[in-house]
């Protein structure tokens, strides 16, 4: 028998779960939209995966479960991060060139969902 304190649980709060499910489940909707775009010849799960990572990548660089609904500075480092990090993974998986009007409707598309929720949320709140 081991006299070691048991480990810590740690919990997100219902804010942070909300939020990360928000975020995966805009990354979805890009995804398919992109997926659909393409006309649907291209794999979707791999458009997701793509960005997941980038998304991930963004909520580890901002410390997202700080303050996961902010839009200032969580939401937009997120955005910036997750286009950054799916347009390189893209471009490895896809001969190295990126469409410029590719980055652009990312830029545009991603920053509508994951800065939107924010912002809405955010209204939402201030509202009550």
């Amino acid at each position: 028998m081991s006299n070691l304190p048991a480990a810590p649980s740690v919990q997100p709060s219902p804010q942070v779960v909300k939020a990360a499910v928000s975020d995966v489940v805009g990354i979805a909707l890009f995804s398919l939209l992109a997926f659909l775009a393409h006309g649907g010849n291209s794999n979707l799960l791999a458009i997701f995966g793509i960005y997941l990572i980038g998304a991930i990548a963004g909520w580890l660089t901002t410390r997202a479960w700080r303050s996961p609904a902010a839009v200032r500075p969580t939401g937009l480092g997120i955005w910036i991060v997750t286009v950054v990090i799916g347009q390189v993974l893209w471009s490895f998986t896809h001969g190295g060139r990126i469409p410029v009007v590719m980055i652009l409707i990312s830029l545009v598309i991603l920053g509508a969902i994951l800065l939107g929720w924010r912002a809405l949320a955010n209204a939402a709140a201030r509202s009550k």
